[in-house]
């Protein structure tokens, strides 16, 4: 697999922690050897949700309130 960052190689790897306040953790994932990036299934789960979410949904202009979504006009076309 190649980097998406740098095209890198990325190599799986096993990741975990010592034992701290938040207790252990461990998982599968991959890691780049040029840039270090960390890639793992979670993280590639949300890059496919965001990029289908931004494909569909465009924000409407900042006005001091919260951002909402909306759906652009090519895409209320029947």
């Amino acid at each position: 697999m190649r980097c998406d960052r740098c095209n890198g190689l990325l190599l799986r790897s096993h990741f975990q922690s010592g034992k701290d306040m938040t207790g252990t953790w461990e998982y599968d994932g991959w890691l780049c050897l040029n840039c270090g990036e960390i890639v793992d299934p979670l993280i590639l789960l949300n890059r496919i949700v965001h990029s289908r979410l931004d494909d569909h949904l465009s924000p409407r202009p900042y006005d001091g309130s919260k951002v909402t979504w909306v759906r652009r006009p090519d895409d209320l076309v029947a």
